[in-house]
């Protein structure tokens, strides 16, 4: 009797085992599908009923605030929580690149006559096969519109963030063909176009990454994206220069 009671908590712990290693291999093929879905028409369908959302949120916002733009490390990027005593406006989409942000960034973005624009836009770019001189084209662009559509605004470029393969099981699953390599490589040429077009870049990338260049695993996710430590690092650089009037 006592064996047989043995083997029934036996059974129901390999019972267990079975139940959450099926969960977990569910959520890794979710992980997985959700990339490659990505990269297709379905994805780009979502984003733009996103910015069509913002646009008609923007009628009713009031003008002359202060502007959050780019992909999923603004979207995800809680302003209320991490600037409570603000009235900032989130316009991140995830999933987003340049070209995406080019062609809604006067509609959601220019539409609102924002006072300060912060800007975290690229690291989607970094994925494909694009060089990253082309990629950095296509952002300065970006640059040189809002100036021209907005000449009194105040514009600030953050860096491009670093990323990790090795945080956990879907790290490099997501975190895919970006490399810090060509994160630094960006960071620099924006660097450059930003002080030639007297803008203001906002290095966040050197207080996020480990001794080797990568994203410290403590503030991310999966590698890619920030956790609430990795946001409040990037919330007190920010805090330096937004409480900076310039």
């Amino acid at each position: 009797m006592g064996k047989l009671s043995e083997n029934k908590k036996i059974s129901h712990k390999a019972i267990i085992l079975i139940v959450i290693s099926v969960i977990l291999f569910i959520i890794v093929v979710s992980v997985s599908v959700m990339i490659t879905y990505k990269d297709d028409v379905g994805y780009n369908m979502i984003k733009n009923i996103k910015a069509d959302s913002y646009n008609n949120s923007n009628k009713n916002e009031i003008k002359g605030g202060t502007v959050f733009t780019g992909d999923s490390l603004i979207e995800f990027y809680d302003l209320d929580k991490f600037f409570p005593s603000r009235n900032f406006i989130n316009r991140g989409i995830s999933g987003d690149t340049t070209k995406g942000l080019r062609s809604r960034i006067y509609e959601n973005v220019v539409s609102l006559v924002p006072e300060c624009i912060v800007m975290e836009i690229g690291t989607n770019d970094l994925n494909g096969d694009e060089s990253v001189e082309r990629i950095f084209a296509r952002y300065k662009d970006i640059l040189m519109f809002l100036k021209t559509a907005l000449p009194s605004a105040r514009i600030i470029v953050q860096s491009l963030y670093p990323v990790n393969h090795d945080v956990n099981v879907v790290s490099k699953m997501l975190v895919k063909n970006r490399n810090n390599e060509n994160v630094n490589r960006m960071n620099i040429l924006l660097k450059e176009a930003c002080k030639e077009l007297d803008i203001e870049f906002v290095d966040i990338n050197q207080y996020l990454k480990d001794e080797n260049g990568s994203l410290k695993k403590e503030l991310t996710l999966d590698g890619l994206h920030l956790n609430d430590e990795g946001y409040t690092i990037v919330t007190e650089k920010l805090n330096e220069v937004l409480n900076y009037a310039s």
